[in-house]
């Protein structure tokens, strides 16, 4: 499938445009074997207008607050038409080109129409996106899948003050470029196998690995003094103001396994492990657990006597551990290399080269470790009365916190440590009842409820 859109905004110079395709594909190309594609692109271009509130280049500003009476462009005493060097009509500044007379008492050197016709403010977005996967069924019961992603983004960014008019022209025009792309990966393989053994033993069983690669590449640059006035390219400015660029990098690496099994549907166990490994500590793996069991109580030949009203109960408890390394956002300058390095800044003032730290790294720094435990009970009664009660513990070590420091230690005011503990209880329960259940007419009441204690440990 493919679409597009065309819109032209009602202001001048603003607009957007946006194309979209997509294509799914899926085959069994084998019996045992299925393949399958999803890729979707989209490029979207906007160009806007300046927004600021009380800009003198904002044109719903200008609209409302100034008077309809001053020119467009600029005229002589005798009310020629003035023109720039390159033979185009020149815009009217407010400064008095004329006889005085178009002069504003405010905002001068400004001109709407010519901001919104000479200065650029253009995005442009592209975007890709792919799921892919591949099934191999063989021995009966096993399964293999492998599923890949893969997302790109990228924005392009130009921004361009004509050096003819308005805010650029103290500096002969000023011109900024950037670009700002985004990837993430993200590849797993799983093996399952799945039996029943005498129609009351069900077993079923995973082992996989997984990775996941985040990338963010940033670059901009901005130049004044621009030759051409209509060429936004930074290669036509010839003061250079700024240039930089980075790269952000995450990456998380796993391998697990999980088992279910199940008699007569009526015992249940359960184990998972995870061990993950992740890039942002230098201590990178941390290994992940849990066990599960349940009794459904309903299914017992001791109950048969409530078959009636009772149509499931079922106990289940387990416990587990987890781990949390998310602790910055992209936005976090320690996020952009490794939380665990010592940063630093590197300036330039057009003589001499400073080197000053940003960011003192923790080594020590390792994944925040949470176990749970948590039993409940789940019923059914009268086929229409359902719901479940729970209660919880879990404590939370090595918890991931900015620690402050003082400014003169580092650029900035906090180091990532792992400091303290904290527990946490609560129940939580739900009933529903159904009122109707007809084809042409449900409802539903559902009472839910919770208490939560959270306490500080260290």
């Amino acid at each position: 499938s493919m679409g597009f859109l065309d819109n032209d905004s009602y202001v001048l110079g603003s607009s957007y445009e946006r194309f979209t395709a997509r294509a799914n594909v899926n085959s069994q190309l084998k019996s045992w074997l299925k393949v399958g594609t999803n890729v979707g692109y989209s490029k979207a271009t906007q160009n806007g207008v300046q927004e600021n509130a009380g800009a003198a280049s904002n044109p719903f500003e200008v609209a409302r607050s100034w008077a309809p009476i001053f020119p467009v462009h600029a005229y002589d005493a005798e009310g020629n038409m003035k023109y720039y060097e390159d033979g185009s009509p020149m815009y009217d500044a407010g400064n008095g080109e004329t006889d005085g007379t178009s002069k504003r008492p405010t905002a001068t050197n400004q001109n709407v129409i010519a901001n919104m016709k000479e200065d650029i403010r253009e995005t442009v977005y592209n975007n890709l996106t792919s799921r892919s996967y591949l099934e191999i069924s063989f021995l009966k019961n096993f399964k293999f899948t492998a599923n890949y992603s893969y997302d790109f983004t990228n924005s392009s960014q130009t921004v361009f003050y004509t050096p003819l008019i308005g805010d650029g022209q103290s500096f002969g025009g000023r011109g900024t470029k950037g670009s700002y792309n985004t990837t993430t990966t993200n590849f797993n393989q799983i093996l399952a196998y799945s039996n029943v053994f005498g129609d009351t033993h069900h077993l079923s069983a995973k082992i996989g690995h997984e990775y996941y690669k985040y990338e963010y590449q940033y670059l901009a640059g901005q130049k004044t003094n621009f030759f051409n006035p209509n060429n936004p390219e930074l290669d036509n400015g010839g003061q250079m103001q700024y240039i930089n660029s980075y790269t952000a990098n995450h990456n998380i690496e796993g391998y697990f396994g999980m088992a279910d099994y199940d008699y007569s549907n009526k015992y249940y166990l359960s184990a998972a492990f995870r061990r993950d490994g992740t890039s942002r500590f230098l201590d990178r793996w941390g290994n992940f657990w849990s066990v599960g069991a349940a009794w459904r109580i309903s299914n017992e030949a001791f109950m048969e006597g409530t078959n009636s009203w009772l149509n499931d109960l079922k106990l289940r408890a387990s416990y587990g551990t987890q781990g949390n390394e998310s602790i910055l956002s992209e936005y976090d300058y320690a996020y952009v290399y490794t939380p665990y390095q010592d940063q630093y800044t590197v300036t330039w003032n057009g003589s001499e080269l400073g080197y000053s730290p940003e960011f003192y790294g923790n080594p020590d720094l390792t994944w925040e470790k949470q176990k749970t435990f948590d039993v409940g009970v789940d019923f059914r009664l009268f086929d229409r009365v359902y719901g479940s009660f729970e209660y919880f513990y879990r404590r939370t070590d090595d918890m991931l916190f900015k620690r402050p420091v003082a400014y003169s230690t580092a650029g900035r005011p906090y180091n990532w440590e792992n400091l303290g503990a904290m527990k946490n209880t609560g129940i939580e329960f739900e009933v529903n009842v159904d009122i109707f259940n007809q084809p042409d007419l449900k409802w539903t009441v559902s009472l839910v409820g919770s208490h939560y204690k959270n306490r500080i440990v260290t």
